[in-house]
């Protein structure tokens, strides 16, 4: 079983506590800890990726340093270090240094190929994190060949990462967009759909008012400052939900948060602001379930998570594709609220409009692209990894973005050795066959 810490790409969350929880569980379970944590938060349809172990963010069509974007001012989860072995010195307190954190450069990965990334791996103890460098798929696959290699030799590695490593490692093969056809196989419902925004970031804001720039939704606000009075939330909150059922009964609805941020008094103080909100958020939409929604939006990542866990009731779902090549997964629940069994969901982070969906079912949390974990169970065998042998690479399927970002950088993308599995098959495609009976 691999388990996966699902991080934001922006590099907020739970970093170093949430892999600590972890690690201590497996070793409550097996006896023993993970040997390193890779530390993967490339997003590159989002245009995240990390080289020279600084992770980067596209912010208007521009590479920016994940350190200087307004993600990185998050009230709770803010961080200064856009130089990822940096970071984690910074969200260790101290207790980890930078020099104890390995890196896998993209010279390893494209000159020296999985041998080169196996060797570091082989090197790695302790628990110790290893910052991955990537622009591409490409570049993951070659990662997770090399992984392979010491898995095969008894090394234990977990994982904190965006959505993109998951694809190279789950065994995804890219997918087109889902049709209506697709989401509703027996034709579109009648009825209305409810989108719901929690995210209070510049570019979730940017989208509501476009959203409301473009008109066909009627609009009800969760006012922030109300929720936070106890002697008017309850009235409020119920206040609300009358409105959202009432207005399911004739058009789709958006339901938002008021946009002004409320920063509590310290990083503390503004994690319980947001729990209380997210708290009244989920009421209204377990509220909006007596409307049947013909089908639900949900943007902002933990936005997402808590609406489909708590607010829908899912506890497992069928994840059936994504909206826009590797962007926004589209759910059908399966084991849910009755009012919410089979209603299309869609999940969307915060930080983007995208998301990486997974052919499989999910017990775990739903969304693409915040800090809540996300475990899978990939089986794989030696047999299958004779499948693969090393040669030359072609990468004129690259990720275009990360590429131009480069050449406009000043970073070569390196010569020599290029490293593809026979038949034009990657890793993802192995592990994918070896685990048929999960499909």
């Amino acid at each position: 079983m691999e388990v996966v810490s699902r991080s934001d790409s922006t590099l907020r969350g739970h970093v170093v506590a949430e892999i600590a929880a972890i690690d201590a569980a497996r070793r409550r379970v097996t006896g023993a800890g993970f040997d390193g944590v890779l530390l993967v938060p490339c997003f590159f349809e989002a245009g995240r990726f990390t080289a020279g172990d600084i992770h980067w963010a596209n912010v208007s069509g521009q590479p920016i340093p994940a350190g200087d974007t307004e993600f990185a001012q998050d009230s709770t989860f803010g961080y200064t270090s856009s130089n990822l072995r940096d970071f984690i010195a910074e969200k260790s307190r101290g207790t980890i240094t930078s020099d104890e954190v390995h890196s896998i450069s993209l010279d390893d990965i494209r000159l020296g190929g999985p041998t080169r990334v196996a060797e570091i791996l082989d090197g790695v103890t302790g628990g110790a994190f290893v910052v991955v460098n990537a622009t591409d798929y490409a570049d993951l696959e070659i990662v997770v060949l090399g992984l392979l290699e010491v898995q095969e030799r008894g090394k234990s590695f977990g994982y904190r990462c965006g959505p993109s490593f998951l694809r190279a490692l789950a065994g995804l093969e890219p997918q087109g967009p889902l049709t209506a056809a697709q989401i509703w196989p027996t034709g579109r419902p009648g009825g209305h759909g409810l989108v719901v925004v929690g995210s209070h970031v510049g570019l979730t804001s940017r989208q509501v008012a476009k959203a409301q720039e473009r008109g066909g939704l009627t609009e009800t606000e969760l006012h922030v400052p109300t929720l936070l009075d106890p002697d008017r939330r309850d009235a409020h909150v119920a206040d609300i939900g009358r409105q959202v059922v009432e207005a399911l009964a004739t058009s789709d609805v958006l339901l938002f948060t008021s946009r002004t941020l409320i920063r509590g008094g310290d990083a503390d103080d503004s994690l319980a602001i947001s729990r209380t909100v997210s708290t009244a958020v989920i009421e209204v939409v377990r509220a909006a379930l007596a409307a049947h929604p013909a089908w639900v939006v949900a943007k902002g990542g933990i936005t997402s998570h808590d609406v489909a866990v708590r607010g829908l009731g899912i506890r497992r779902a069928e994840v059936i594709g994504q909206l826009f090549p590797g962007m926004v997964s589209v759910f059908r629940p399966i084991e849910a609220a009755p009012e919410a069994v089979g209603t299309p969901t869609w999940c969307s982070p915060a930080t983007s409009a995208t998301t990486t969906p997974s052919p499989t079912s999910s017990t775990s949390s739903p969304d693409a692209d915040d800090p809540v974990r996300q475990t899978r169970s990939i089986h794989h065998s030696a047999e299958g990894n004779s499948r693969y042998d090393q040669r030359r690479m072609d990468r004129s399927g690259s990720h275009g973005f990360s590429h131009g970002i480069f050449r406009r950088q000043g970073w070569t993308r390196g010569h020599g050795l290029r490293y593809r599995p026979a038949e034009g098959r990657g890793p993802s495609r192995r592990r994918r066959q070896s685990r048929g009976h999960h499909q």
